[in-house]
């Protein structure tokens, strides 16, 4: 068996390594890949939350000028919200299912996960809503029952700024009737009342997707440099002695009769966008506590 890496460019001719070196770089494309299939999933979270905020907003920004509360309107809205919801629901289900699989051939890294996913449903009463909540509209019925738009002076007493708002709410009557539904969260939800703001229920969720998602970080970025490391020898070793600065080759394997059989592509990008996602998602920390405001002031110099 030979070993050998050569870049993408006409006349590249193979470099020969060693099995053991083909080896440790092919070891080191399956650890970015993993982390970056896990970061890939948090994306759809994040994302999909954005969608959820956004389309609150829009709702709110929309009767503030038109005024429509038409049931043909609020119907069209509410379903909206819902389609919302469902794909955060579904991208956090997919989020926990899948981090799951991805880390089981680390078996401390997935009970890390493991733990700290329990952690989160013990802890967070959005978080353990929303798990109903999924479950819950996969057998009987929408997650969104009502919608609400209101308006409020700000501060109050005071004719100053007009707030407009769009808040969905869950009927609590709806889940008591679904014997499916844990009463434990039925029982958490009581003091609430019989229609629970979903808003701040869907924000405790998503934090605590997060909160999951920095300790794979935790686990998992120790390898990361050391992958790095193995994808620049082989680029150094490609472009060795000719001058190329590429960022891009392959690694070879040949079979018995030395005729090069498998390759894996070893290219920055790989490590590009593992690392942009990193950086565009970072830690949720206290999301539950977050808003968004489009109230602003004129004044006088």
């Amino acid at each position: 068996m030979r070993y050998a890496i050569v870049g993408f460019g006409p006349g590249s001719a193979p470099v020969e390594i060693s099995e053991e070196e083909y080896r440790r770089v092919r070891l080191a494309k399956q650890k970015i890949l993993r982390s970056l299939a896990v970061e890939d999933k948090f994306d759809l979270v994040v994302t999909n939350y954005e969608d959820f905020e956004r389309e609150i907003l829009g709702l709110a920004l929309h009767q503030m000028v038109y005024s429509d509360l038409s049931w043909s309107s609020m119907h069209s809205d509410r379903q909206t919200l819902n389609r919302r919801v469902l794909n955060l629901l579904s991208a956090g289900r997919l989020y926990i299912d899948q981090v799951m699989h991805d880390t089981s051939e680390d078996p401390p890294l997935a009970e890390r996960i493991r733990k700290k996913a329990w952690e989160q449903y013990d802890t967070r009463l959005g978080y353990r809503v929303m798990e109903a909540l999924r479950n819950y509209t996969q057998h009987r019925a929408l997650s969104v029952d009502q919608l609400s738009f209101s308006s409020s002076w700000v501060p109050p007493g005071e004719l100053k700024h007009l707030e407009y708002r769009a808040e969905p709410f869950i009927a609590l009557q709806a889940l008591r009737e679904d014997e499916r539904v844990k009463r434990s969260v039925v029982a958490d939800l009581e003091p609430i009342g019989p229609d629970v703001p979903l808003t701040p229920l869907i924000r405790d969720y998503v934090e605590g997707l997060s909160v999951i998602h920095q300790e794979f970080r935790e686990c998992a970025q120790g390898a990361i440099p050391t992958s790095e490391a193995s994808f620049n020898w082989v680029w150094e070793r490609c472009n060795a002695g000719s001058g190329s600065r590429q960022k891009a080759a392959r690694i070879l394997e040949s079979d018995a009769d030395g005729t090069w059989t498998s390759e894996d592509h070893i290219f920055q990008s790989l490590i590009a966008h593992r690392n942009d996602l990193v950086t565009k998602n970072q830690a949720l920390t206290n999301l539950a506590r977050r808003y968004v405001s489009g109230a602003c002031e004129l004044t006088g110099n």
